[in-house]
C-alpha cells in the first residue's frame, strides 16, 4: 500500500534519453465510442516481431474497459525533440485501401497511451471541393489518410505531465481505388516544460484533452446535437400547437352544446309559460261559462215555477 501511494504521488521518473513507451490501444467510430476494434485491425505500422504479449498482461480493469494495449514502433526518448522520423513504409493493397476508406467514412479514431496518458485522433478526413460548370455546381469528396502524427509532451522535471497528438494536413495520403498505394508513416515529437505538479497531471491532462477535442474533433457530434435539438424543438412545437388546436376545438364544441342547451331551456320555459297561460285562460273561460250556465238554469226554473 505504501509503495502504491508513492507511485501515485511521485510517479515514474525519466532521465534524459530514457525510452518512453507508446502503447496503441484501439480504433473505432467516434460517434459510437462503445464500438472498438484492435488497433492493428487497420493496416498500420506494427513491429516485425509483433505478438500479443503485452496484450496478455493487461490488468483486469483494462480488460473490463475493453482496452487492448499493444506495443508500437514509435521510439520516443525523454526530452529529445524529433523534427521528423519515419515510422515505416507500407504498400496498401486494394483490401487495405478499402479498410481505411470504410473506417474514415465511419469517422474512426485511434487511441494510444503514453506513460498511461490517454490520447486519440482521427484516422483520416473527408475534403469536399466544389467546381462550377456553366450553371451546375459539382461537389467532389476526396478521402485522405493521415500519415504523420505530432506528439506534444509537457513535462515537469523528471515526470511526463500531459500528452497531445495532432495530425498534419500537409502530410496526408489521398486514398482511391485502382493501383496499390505506397505510404510512409512518420511522426515528430516536441517537449514543452510546465509547472504543473505530477499529482495534478491527470486533471491537467483531461482538461487539455477536452479542450483539444472541442477544437479539433468534436464538430461532428456538436452539429449532430444541434440538429437533434432543433428537430426535437420543432417536434415539440408541432405537438403543443396540435394539442392547443385540439383543446380549442373541444372548447368550441362545448360552447356550441351549451348554447344549444341554453336555447332549448329558454324555449322550454317559453312553451311552459304559454301552456300555463292557455290553461289559465281556459280555466277562466270555463269558470265564466259555468257561471252563465248556472244563471240561465236558475232563470228557466223560475219561469217554470
Amino acid at each position: 500500500l505504501i509503495l502504491y501511494i508513492v507511485v501515485i504521488t511521485n510517479g515514474l521518473e525519466y532521465q534524459l534519453h530514457d525510452h518512453v513507451p507508446v502503447l496503441v490501444n484501439s480504433v473505432g467510430p467516434f460517434l459510437n465510442l462503445a464500438e472498438t476494434y484492435k488497433y492493428y485491425s487497420l493496416p498500420f505500422c506494427q513491429p516485425k516481431d509483433f505478438n500479443n504479449k503485452h496484450h496478455n498482461k493487461e490488468k483486469l480493469g483494462e480488460v473490463l474497459a475493453g482496452d487492448r494495449h499493444q506495443d508500437s514502433l514509435y521510439d520516443i526518448r525523454y526530452l529529445v525533440d524529433i523534427q521528423w522520423q519515419s515510422l515505416c513504409d507500407i504498400t496498401l493493397t486494394q483490401d487495405d485501401i478499402k479498410l481505411f476508406i470504410d473506417s474514415i467514412n465511419e469517422h474512426y479514431i485511434f487511441e494510444m497511451y503514453i506513460d498511461d496518458l490517454y490520447v486519440r485522433g482521427f484516422v483520416g478526413e473527408h475534403v469536399t471541393e466544389s467546381s462550377k460548370y456553366d450553371h451546375h455546381i459539382h461537389n467532389e469528396t476526396t478521402i485522405y489518410l493521415y500519415s504523420h502524427l505530432l506528439f506534444t509532451i509537457a513535462y515537469n522535471d523528471h515526470h511526463i505531465i500531459s500528452v497531445n497528438v495532432t495530425t498534419d494536413d500537409n502530410q496526408k495520403v489521398k486514398l482511391q481505388y485502382g493501383d496499390n498505394i505506397d505510404v510512409e508513416f512518420s511522426y515528430a515529437v516536441e517537449w514543452t516544460k510546465t509547472n504543473i505538479p505530477y499529482i495534478d497531471r491527470y486533471r491537467y491532462h483531461q482538461r487539455n484533452l477536452i479542450v483539444n477535442d472541442s477544437i479539433e474533433i468534436r464538430w461532428i457530434p456538436i452539429i449532430n446535437s444541434i440538429l437533434l435539438v432543433v428537430l426535437l424543438g420543432i417536434f415539440l412545437i408541432v405537438k403543443v400547437f396540435s394539442a392547443i388546436k385540439r383543446d380549442f376545438a373541444t372548447f368550441h364544441d362545448i360552447e356550441v352544446q351549451l348554447s344549444h342547451f341554453n336555447e332549448s331551456q329558454i324555449l322550454q320555459e317559453e312553451v311552459t309559460g304559454l301552456l300555463s297561460q292557455v290553461i289559465q285562460t281556459n280555466h277562466d273561460i270555463g269558470h265564466d261559462t259555468l257561471n252563465e250556465t248556472d244563471t240561465s238554469l236558475r232563470v228557466l226554473a223560475n219561469q217554470m215555477n
